[in-house]
């Protein structure tokens, strides 16, 4: 069969129930589209065709857990000798360079770029003579070393990550640390399924109030299409003012983040 242009295009692959069950899991759970279809090997495409065709919408859903998770990539900052050097950051920036260097080998470039400005930020802090370790606070912290706790959770995480069978002078600290974070995790939970369970109930209820008014022969209030949109979960309401954009491009913003 001859092409009628220079790519050929890719094959339509019909794929059971059972694997769109898992599509529509992972994608509810947060995962981006992209990840997801490349995952289960559907185009994007069809997926965001099927979420708006089956109402898949994370807002009105609880997260669902995404299928098989991957484990977590292992630790490449080796702080062993933090402790030891009693903070000195000098053999900080020293470890953090080192954990960039076999960031970078292992492919994770962001963290990898991450580590390297912490390294940097070590090297400033032994520069100043600041080697007392129990001297800095949240209060006199360089802002650079702040930035980058906060926009990079998962190196943090790492550095109060417990690892089993070794020395640890910090371990009470890390194990609430993780138990605080555990605890969150399930309030979050909590109030999400509240909140979805306070939706159910409240569509039920409008629903069995317009079967009351059709069968005393009254109509309902009839709905415009942008608050339908808008109540199913096509559109948010993304300010005070009521400024309204498609949960779709809505996604797209998160491109970036």
């Amino acid at each position: 069969m001859a092409h009628t242009g220079g790519m050929e295009r890719r094959k339509y692959k019909i794929q059971p129930a059972e694997v769109w069950d898992k599509v529509r899991q992972d994608y509810l759970a947060g995962l981006g589209a992209e990840e997801v279809a490349a995952k289960y090997d559907v185009t994007a495409h069809a997926l965001r065709a099927r979420a708006t065709r089956d109402g898949w919408s994370r807002y009105l859903h609880a997260p669902a857990e995404p299928v098989d998770p991957p484990p977590p990539p292992p630790s490449l900052f080796d702080v062993s000798s933090d402790d030891a050097a009693g903070g000195d950051p000098a053999v900080l920036a020293e470890a953090a360079a080192q954990a960039s260097g076999r960031a970078m080998r292992a492919g994770r470039l962001l963290e990898a770029r991450a580590l390297a400005g912490l390294a940097a930020t070590y090297r400033k802090l032994e520069a100043r003579g600041e080697t007392a370790h129990g001297a800095m606070t949240v209060e006199n912290a360089p802002l650079q070393l702040v930035y980058d706790i906060l926009m990079n959770p998962l190196a943090a995480s790492d550095r109060l990550a417990i690892r089993p069978g070794a020395a640890d002078t910090h371990l009470a600290l890390k194990e609430a640390y993780w138990t605080q974070q555990q605890t969150l995790g399930e309030k979050n939970q909590e109030f999400r399924h509240a909140q979805l369970h306070r939706r159910a109930a409240l569509d039920r209820r409008v629903a069995a109030l317009e079967d009351q008014l059709k069968a005393a022969g009254m109509e309902p209030v009839a709905e415009t299409e942008s608050a339908r949109r808008i109540r199913t979960g096509v559109d948010m309401v993304i300010d005070c003012c009521g400024k309204v954009m498609s949960a779709k491009d809505w996604d797209k913003t998160l491109d970036g983040l």
